[in-house]
C-alpha cells in the first residue's frame, strides 16, 4: 500500500515591479473569473517583452474559491496580483448618474467601479491601464503602455 502526497509552492508574496511592472486593473466578480482567467492568460502569452505585470482586481466578493484560482494562476506565471475590495454601496447609494447607469442590466455595480480607480489603488502608483475582463489580448501591450500620454489625464482607446 503506497500513499503518494503531491504538493508544490505559490510565491503568493510576490511585491509589485513598481518601477518597471505594468500595471493592470480589472473589476469583475464571480460571473467573470473564467474570462478574466483567458484575459490574464492571453496578456502574459504574448508578453514578448518580458515585462513584470502587477494585476489589480477590483472586486465586491469573489469566493475564495475563485480567489485561489486567480493567484494560482497569475503566481504560477510569477507575476503579482492584487485584489482590491470596493464596497459598492456608494454606486447603489450614490448619484442618479450611478442609478441611472444601473436601470441598464448589462451594467454591473462591480464595472462602475472603475470610476473610483483613483481613491482605490495604491497611492504610488501613477499609471494603470484598465482593461474590461472578458477580451483577448493578441499582441505585446507594452507598446500601449508606454503610450506618451504625460499632458493628459487619460486616454482611451476602441
Amino acid at each position: 500500500f503506497i500513499i503518494i502526497f503531491s504538493f508544490f509552492f505559490i510565491r503568493w508574496n510576490k511585491k509589485p515591479d513598481i518601477n518597471n511592472g505594468i500595471n493592470i486593473v480589472f473589476g469583475i466578480d464571480n460571473n467573470y473569473v473564467l474570462y478574466n482567467l483567458l484575459t490574464v492568460n492571453s496578456i502574459l502569452r504574448n508578453n514578448k517583452s518580458g515585462n513584470n505585470y502587477n494585476f489589480y482586481i477590483l472586486e465586491n466578493g469573489i469566493s475564495g474559491w475563485n480567489k485561489f484560482k486567480i493567484k494560482s494562476f497569475v503566481a504560477l506565471n510569477n507575476q503579482y496580483v492584487k485584489f482590491i475590495n470596493v464596497d459598492t454601496d456608494i454606486i447603489d447609494n450614490g448619484d442618479d448618474w450611478f442609478r441611472n447607469s444601473l436601470e441598464h442590466k448589462h451594467v454591473s455595480r462591480i464595472s462602475l467601479a472603475r470610476l473610483l480607480l483613483a481613491d482605490k489603488l495604491p497611492q504610488y502608483m501613477n499609471q494603470v491601464l484598465y482593461l474590461d475582463s472578458d477580451i483577448l489580448v493578441l499582441s505585446d501591450l507594452a507598446e500601449l503602455y508606454n503610450s506618451d500620454i504625460s499632458e493628459y489625464a487619460a486616454a482611451m482607446t476602441l
